[in-house]
């Protein structure tokens, strides 16, 4: 019996850069636990990911 491996893509996407003017990314990243675990955003129906930067301070532009 012959076994066939088959490999995964393991190649990272490129993205730009993320733009955040006057916010490091660890600033970022507490912004966005503290919307989640304070505020709890999640519980809104109509959250999307525009709306989700724009309460955070985040460019909407990848």
């Amino acid at each position: 019996m012959e076994a066939t491996v088959q490999r995964q893509d393991t190649r990272v996407p490129s993205y730009r850069a993320l733009s955040t003017p006057g916010n490091s990314r660890a600033e970022l990243y507490k912004k966005i636990l503290k919307c989640l675990d304070v505020h709890k955003v999640y519980l809104d129906r109509d959250l999307n990911l525009v709306k989700f930067s724009s309460i955070v301070g985040t460019d909407t532009e990848l």
